[in-house]
């Protein structure tokens, strides 16, 4: 079942809801315009109402951004490979452990081109559980987009999608700062296959 959320309003609300402020003090100031956002929703139910709340301080809670960082800062110095972890380097995106591999592949530019065999596809390591989907239709996109923010490119407005579907067998929610991570790690590829880049070849090739 899928369920869709808009918020509409100016520029300045909807780069509130999308941007992570670099300051405790931009945090604090967001917060206190939390109001600003609430006044654009009358006339919207309580349930409605309470869900953006929620997600405006799911995106500025200060914990996770802090979490991120301390995250990102250890990486090097601590690597579990059966954990979703940040990837900065399209080499280390071209060598990710499986676990990271199916989450990297789910990417829509990534999943075109491997259905049209465009690219390598972790040809030895990566096990695709949902062949021939891309985007909204693939199960692994659907997780990691699951209550994201996301702008309208068309429209003066916000949104977030809520996939309520049966997990598979041993699969759980992603948690925030996982999804955050993957979706980093998209932006990389995307740069990557912009410049020519396989970002899924082992022997670090181009497309």
């Amino acid at each position: 079942m899928i369920q869709v959320a808009t918020v509409q309003g100016s520029d300045e609300v909807i780069n509130n809801l999308l941007y992570t402020p670099h300051t405790e003090e931009e945090i604090d100031y967001f917060r206190q315009n939390m109001n600003a956002v609430v006044e654009r929703l009358q006339g919207f139910n309580d349930a409605f109402v309470n869900k953006v709340k929620e997600t405006y301080n799911r995106v500025w809670d200060y914990g996770k951004i802090l979490a991120a960082k301390a995250a990102a800062s250890s990486v090097d110095n601590v690597i579990d490979h059966n954990r979703i972890r940040p990837l900065f380097k399209v080499r280390d995106i071209q060598h990710a452990p499986p676990i990271m591999q199916r989450w990297i592949m789910a990417q829509p530019d990534v999943r075109e081109l491997y259905i049209g065999q465009g690219c390598q596809g972790y040809p030895d390591t990566y096990v695709d559980i949902d062949p021939g989907t891309v985007g909204e239709d693939n199960y692994d996109y659907r997780r990691v987009m699951d209550g994201i923010v996301q702008k309208d490119p068309n429209k003066d407005r916000v949104f977030w999608v809520n996939y309520s579907e049966e997990l598979l067998e041993g699969d759980k929610d992603l948690d925030d700062l996982e999804k955050f991570t993957i979706l980093n790690i998209w932006d990389i590829v995307k740069d990557a296959i912009a410049e020519g880049i396989d970002p899924t070849d082992p022997d670090e090739g181009e497309l």
